[in-house]
């Protein structure tokens, strides 16, 4: 008889909640019942007013690379299971689920849940969702004439979806509709992550009519049946969305979620910028400028005397910053040496006391602290220009010579800028010239896709609380367009042992698995590791319910605004 999964035993769960969110269990009676009387005075309407640091052009998931739109898009769409705040694997549009062997996984699809009302459907009224949605969404998800950029996330374990992406078939075999309210996914192995995969945004349920009426423009007319809908987007101005009032779901005291009537999102490319605006009160929260956090928060993380008014949310972000080679650029690609050697060369720890002002850890590999298997003895790239100069002479260019004038691609921001002009000058101690090409991250990413330049700074944040998700950046045959290796990273050896990870049942197995995979990375050095960010947010007084945590992923349905 199928097993019913147990989300809440998950071992992930427990770890993460464990190292990384102490604190929520360690909430007083007190407090519980300080939050509990004012969930009693909730006050409905308003609209919460927030800000992104980059462009967003498009809301088709399948397509989504950039945070600023996953984490607008995910208050648009829903997928069958999400993220709570405590990093736990939760119901969505999936009201349940079974697995026997974590091979075949049944879900039930809640039932009378619809569609945004929109001109795609008859009348403008928006249908229930079933299994055959599903079905059609993780194909499309799958079909490279969408220009999807998340195939990988079934390619590799669904039962014909290879075939599928091949063009050899004309449906997924492992994709079952079993009634209009169970859908099945049939896997060719066991994959313990699969739960935590279906809650990526790539993984939202979209409708057919839309993707019919729409065509190439859906992205701009996106239907979900999510909280809130799309009703204006402007790129580089603004974003509105407004209350979606057939929404299905409630809170726990029985309240019809959202409470706001809407979101007005701008468009404000630098921190500091974005942070006066939320002074004057034209913004309710905002990030807060890394040369200005000494001045605003204290040793102990709380707002000094000037700010003591705002309310301040901080966690470890679930991130990795780095650089990135392009491998299939010829000085690079077999040169393991002089990879190591800018490595060997940047100051990380420098730049984290200097240029970020102490919010941030060294990087020693790909996983932050916290997360399952992150390893504290991980062998890395200790600050060393004598071993960097060693291995220059090793990679056959000693002090630099023979070497040509790198451009590192990055993209604008005051904080981004001073990171790379830190390693620049690091970088030239050993007689490594590089010049900086500052330019919109949208473009950043095309260029890096396309391989138009040989470094390029990049970041990954997580969407889910699995170290599995870090390591799909190196597996081989995943460049762009179809997966995230950037780097163009080939491994043999690092595929099989990250394939072990993926599909043992033991969580001793996976951190064993897990860690070999990173040691692997890490002396290839496809990257330049450099730190894991702390994640910080400043809130009006007047914001409650404003959920932050490693994921960075705040509900706006929770939100309401108490004036």
């Amino acid at each position: 008889m199928p097993s019913k999964l147990k989300r809440l035993s998950l071992p992930v769960v427990a770890l993460l909640t464990l190292l990384i969110f102490t604190f929520i269990i360690g909430c007083t009676k007190k407090e519980e019942s300080s939050t509990k009387t004012e969930s009693l005075s909730l006050k409905r309407g308003g609209i919460f007013r927030d800000a992104v640091l980059s462009s967003v052009t498009s809301f088709d998931p399948v397509k989504t690379i950039d945070v600023a739109t996953l984490r607008l898009g995910q208050q648009i769409y829903q997928g069958l299971v999400d993220i709570d705040e405590n990093l736990t694997v939760v119901p969505l549009l999936a009201e349940s689920w079974e697995t026997p062997d974590n091979k075949i996984w049944t879900f039930s699809i809640r039932k009378g849940v619809k569609f945004h009302d929109d001109p795609a459907f008859p009348g403008s009224k928006g249908r229930e969702i079933t299994a055959h949605d599903v079905k059609y969404s993780f194909e499309r998800l799958l079909n490279p004439g969408t220009k999807t950029v998340g195939s990988w996330i079934f390619n590799d374990i669904v039962k014909g979806a290879k075939e599928y992406f091949d063009g050899k078939v004309k449906e997924v075999a492992g994709f079952k509709i079993i009634d209009d309210h169970t859908f099945r996914i049939e896997l060719v192995k066991p994959f313990y992550p699969l739960l935590t995969r279906l809650s990526l945004y790539l993984c939202s349920i979209v409708p057919r009519e839309g993707i019919e009426k729409y065509g190439e423009e859906y992205g701009q007319h996106p239907i979900g049946t999510g909280p809130f809908i799309l009703t204006k987007l402007v790129p580089d101005q603004e974003i509105v969305l407004s209350k979606n009032t057939h929404y299905w779901e409630k809170d726990a005291d029985g309240n019809q979620l959202p409470y706001l009537d809407g979101v007005k999102i701008k468009f404000i490319r630098e921190e500091t910028t974005q942070f006066k605006e939320f002074e004057v009160g034209n913004l309710d929260v905002s990030d807060i400028p890394t040369a200005m956090y000494p001045f605003i928060v204290d040793e102990s993380k709380k707002l000094k005397d000037k700010y003591s008014g705002y309310q301040l949310k901080t966690a470890p972000a679930i991130e990795v910053q780095y650089y990135v080679f392009i491998l299939a650029e010829k000085t690079f690609v077999t040169n393991k040496s002089l990879r190591q050697a800018f490595n060997y060369a940047i100051d990380k720890e420098s730049i984290v006391t200097n240029v970020l002002k102490g919010r941030a850890t060294v990087a020693k590999g790909v996983i932050p602290p916290g997360l399952l298997a992150y390893n504290p003895d991980l062998k890395g790239y200790s600050y060393s220009v004598e071993i960097a100069k060693e291995k220059l002479k090793e990679a056959g260019y000693p002090d630099g010579q023979g070497l040509p004038e790198f451009k590192l691609v990055i993209d604008t921001g005051v904080l981004t800028e001073a990171v790379a002009t830190a390693i620049q000058n690091q970088l030239s101690q050993i007689g490594i010239k590089t010049k900086i090409e500052i330019t919109q991250f949208n473009t950043l990413l095309e260029m890096a896709a396309k391989g138009k330049a040989s470094i390029f700074r990049l970041w990954f944040a997580a969407s889910y609380p699995e170290p599995e998700l870090f390591f799909i950046q190196f597996l081989s045959g995943y460049w762009p367009p179809l997966g995230f290796n950037f780097a163009r990273y080939t491994n043999p050896k690092f595929d099989d042992v990250f394939s072990k990870a993926t599909q043992s049942i033991s969580e001793s197995e996976r951190i064993k698995y897990y860690r070999e995979a990173e040691q692997i990375v890490v002396d290839d050095a496809p990257w330049i590791f450099l730190y894991h960010p702390e994640a910080a947010k400043i809130l009006q007084p007047y914001i409650r319910n404003y959920q932050f945590n490693g994921l960075q992923l705040s509900k706006y349905k929770y939100i309401w605004i108490n004036k």
